[in-house]
């Protein structure tokens, strides 16, 4: 074999040899690549922005406010020469103070209930003290002895509700007890004028018996009109009479109720029986005066029982009405000992994990309304520094273009001021000029393309009104002041321009890209006793790189980054 084959075939095995090993490397040697690790730390972070820009002449640029307003203020006039932040125009800011004043006062009512949630969560952690135990102790025995009270006045009140009906049904009997002897002893005297003046054919005669048969039998059970009157009364078996000795041996109130209303109608058929009596010369003084005597009687009679009647019944109701409210009484103790006893289960069972993570929430959302409430006062603090319009830079006024008490409009021109030297515009995105301020304006940091080993300062003076539309995104142009220095700035310069928007020291943060969402929300997957476990957080500042972590981790934890 020749050298040629020779080397043609050791070329084309170790050519199989590497494929084959490539091969195997991606296809089948399937080993998980290692995570980046790093620790959460501790220190200072500065959100910054980052843009391009170009440098053009600083000659002639105009001043406008970026809201609505009426010219309160003008401190300077065409051809008048300023010096930087010597203020231009100002725009009335009385609606600014008052929404101040109103968000004060929301605010410090916001601080009052985050501090008293803070309050009742700190209780919460703290548990049940000795003391709170043995105030509601006490409140349960108290409850139980105002149980036990009314109780006892119910009671109290049952028994005199019971007497003072007794009374009432006592007096009520003896009342128609005479009311019969009352009754009998007319129809007596009723009898002897019917002896003595009428005659049994006489129509009078015939009504008046009628009547008095009516009346004896309504008294006292007579069998007929004409039955004379026994002396043993007791063998009466119906009647007014004999429901009253029936009541007298045997008290039940019904039977007394029963008695004065037949009571009351053998009277009023007794009266009628009087009454139907014709009174003739013929009767003699002492006749008139006894059947006068005797109508008096009856009707005294029917007016007492009936007087008897409605004691009875205001004597029923008043009952009732004190038995129900003391029955009430009993009901709200009995309330009251049921609330006392759940109130000392909970007290000694304690705080729950579940009420202390809702009330942390509630505190959490207090706090959230808080640093809501201070965002708006500073929203509106940088609306009435905005107010005023200062001067960028040492210029001369060209032209002010507005009066008092005119209206200016976002995008209009208020001034127009001349200068020298340079500044530089960069456009800055929708999403992140918000960020910019025009009072005490952002620091920038400035890299020009023809000086790439120096570093410039300067400082945003003015951001113009209107949007510019690049590629269907929206941008807004700043203008940015170039500090005093030695080299030589030309127009149409590039740099690169790195704004500082706000700077914060001592705070935990970690790298930005260790970060993914899910469902809008924000996680990280860390390392805890050599198992993986994913945390919710929430940030804050961000630098690109490094992102402020305000919940979810602590300091000297280990996140990971998965290549995948």
């Amino acid at each position: 074999m020749g050298k040629t084959s020779f080397y043609l075939i050791f070329t084309v095995v170790i050519g199989v040899a590497l494929v084959s090993f490539w091969s195997y490397q991606k296809y089948f040697n399937k080993v998980e690549p290692e995570p980046l690790l790093f620790k959460v730390e501790r220190g200072p972070i500065k959100e910054i922005v980052k843009v391009r820009g170009e440098v053009v002449s600083q000659k002639n640029f105009d001043l406008g406010f970026l809201f609505s307003g009426f010219v309160e203020k003008i401190f300077v006039k065409d051809g008048q020469q300023v010096n930087q932040n010597d203020p231009l125009l100002m725009l009335e800011t009385t609606d600014f103070e008052l929404e101040i004043r109103e968000l004060v006062a929301l605010l410090a009512l916001s601080n009052a209930n985050v501090k008293s949630q803070q309050a009742k969560l700190d209780e919460l952690k703290k548990g049940i003290r000795v003391e709170e135990i043995q105030i509601v102790e006490t409140k349960l025995v108290n409850s139980e002895k105002s149980l036990q009270d009314a109780a006892d006045n119910l009671e109290k009140i049952k028994e005199k509700a019971q007497a003072d009906l007794d009374d009432a049904y006592s007096n009520a009997l003896t009342a128609i007890q005479k009311a019969v002897i009352v009754g009998k002893n007319a129809l007596l005297t009723l009898t002897d004028i019917q002896y003595a003046h009428l005659l049994g054919t006489d129509q009078d005669a015939i009504a008046v018996a009628e009547k008095k048969a009516i009346a004896v039998k309504a008294l006292l059970g007579a069998d007929s009109a004409g039955r004379m009157f026994s002396n043993s009364l007791s063998i009466l078996s119906g009647g007014a009479y004999s429901t009253v000795q029936k009541a007298a041996v045997n008290p039940v109130y019904v039977n007394i109720d029963s008695a004065s209303l037949e009571t009351l109608d053998a009277l009023q058929k007794v009266k009628s029986a009087l009454e139907s009596v014709p009174v003739t010369f013929e009767w003699t003084s002492t006749e008139k005066i006894n059947m006068s005597a005797e109508k008096n009687n009856v009707s005294a009679e029917i007016s007492t029982i009936s007087n008897r009647q409605k004691t009875i019944i205001t004597q029923k109701s008043a009952n009732a009405s004190s038995i129900s409210s003391a029955e009430a009484g009993v009901t709200g103790a009995k309330n009251t000992l049921a609330t006392a006893t759940d109130e000392l289960i909970l007290k000694r069972a304690g705080s729950t994990k579940e009420q202390i993570t809702a009330q942390e929430a509630i505190v959490e959302s207090g706090q959230a309304n808080v640093q809501s409430v201070q965002a708006r006062i500073a929203g509106v603090w940088e609306k009435i520094k905005k107010s005023t319009l200062y001067a960028p830079a040492d210029a001369k006024i060209t032209k002010v273009w507005f009066e008092k008490q005119e209206l200016a409009r976002p995008g209009q021109t208020a001034v127009t001021l001349e200068t020298s030297g340079h500044k530089i515009q960069a456009d800055v995105s929708e999403l992140e000029i918000g960020k910019i301020r025009e009072i005490n304006g952002n620091k920038v940091l400035i890299q020009f393309d023809s000086f790439p080993d120096l570093n410039f300062n300067g400082e945003i003076i003015s951001v113009e009104p209107k949007e510019i539309v690049k590629e269907g995104d929206k941008y807004y142009r700043v203008n940015v002041f170039i500090e005093p220095h030695d080299l030589e700035i030309r127009s149409g310069m590039s740099a690169d321009l790195t704004i500082l928007i706000l700077s914060k020291d001592n705070i935990l943060k970690i790298p930005e890209l260790t970060i993914y969402k899910k469902d809008g929300k924000k996680f990280v997957t860390i390392f805890e006793e050599s198992r993986q476990k994913e945390v919710e957080i929430k940030t804050g500042i961000s630098n690109g790189e490094s992102i402020e972590i305000i919940s979810g981790l602590n300091e000297g934890q280990i996140v990971a980054l998965f290549a995948d």
